[in-house]
């Protein structure tokens, strides 16, 4: 399928669901469009799934530059949540600086993705993910939230190293995770 032929079935499926979609569901609705041949039966996975990933993009790209160059609408283009949103007079019309634009218009990165690309983009999604959650981890343990310096992590956690030090009385497994998440936070700090 081509991105002229996959436009217009996007542009409907944008317009039947004005509360947004997650890329997900967008996807499982375009398979079912009869026109989309796309087969709804036919389960698959990495590599044609980063190319049916990457023609949604690439559709939802081209759809937004010609709804925002004729002062129509705009959409909202994020893996958690598609939609149609009204036009926006403060917005460019076309995202000059749009990086993931950029990328998703170029139809040789379709082209030149392999599987092998596809894996090693998976292993740093997830490796990302996990640095993330390792974070968030961190700063509940050191009872922080954002925004935080290197100083107020350094002194919460003398505060609580100090309180759960097992020579006064402390967990040495609470001590440990408070130390874990310190060198989270600050992996270049010295003790």
């Amino acid at each position: 399928m081509n991105a002229d032929t996959l436009e217009p079935i996007v542009e409907r499926i944008l317009a039947d669901h004005p509360e947004g979609l997650d890329e997900q569901t967008f996807l499982q609705r375009l398979r079912a469009q009869p026109d989309s041949g796309w087969n709804p039966e036919r389960r698959i996975s990495g590599l044609g799934l980063f190319r049916r990933h990457f023609l949604l993009f690439h559709a939802l790209y081209r759809l937004r530059d010609r709804l925002r160059q004729s002062g129509t609408g705009d959409i909202e283009i994020d893996p958690m949540c598609i939609r149609l949103l009204a036009y926006r007079s403060g917005e460019p019309a076309v995202g000059s600086r749009d990086g993931l634009r950029a990328y998703y218009l170029d139809l040789n990165n379709l082209d030149s993705t392999d599987a092998a690309d596809v894996t090693r983009m998976l292993k740093g999604f997830d490796a990302q993910v996990r640095r993330r959650e390792q974070r968030a981890h961190a700063l509940a343990t050191l009872e922080l939230t954002e925004p935080f310096d290197e100083a107020s992590v350094r002194r919460q956690y003398r505060r609580l190293a100090m309180r759960h030090h097992p020579d006064r009385g402390g967990d040495a497994e609470r001590l440990q995770a408070i130390n874990r998440a310190f060198r989270t936070l600050l992996p270049r700090a010295p003790d």
